[in-house]
């Protein structure tokens, strides 16, 4: 995954967490859902072969990863957002102050 201009780190993001739930969806298909405390549902999911030599744990690991991944992606674009938001308001206060010079 390529960093973002509004890269947050993976303390943010786990700090964001509220709730992690795993589910295995058929006998091959893993499934990670991540709740963020923005009410957001990161959801990762993969279907390993019946020959992968990963263990339950580490099927775990990986779908994680794919969730916390889109997790990230929406904690930037909160960022970002509020980076915009920032430098509007900044905008209109020094427009504020050059109409009342």
């Amino acid at each position: 995954m390529g960093k973002s201009k509004f890269a947050v780190d993976r303390a943010t993001v786990d700090g964001a967490i509220v709730q992690e739930m795993f589910i295995q969806g058929t006998t091959k298909t893993q499934i990670c859902i991540l709740i963020l405390n923005t009410g957001f549902e990161a959801v990762g999911s993969r279907s390993f072969q019946d020959d992968c030599e990963l263990d339950a744990s580490q099927r775990k690991n990986v779908v994680r990863e794919i969730a916390f991944d889109k997790a990230i992606e929406h904690i930037e674009s909160i960022a970002q957002w509020q980076k915009v938001v920032e430098d509007m308001l900044k905008k209109d206060s020094e427009e504020d102050i050059q109409k009342s010079v």
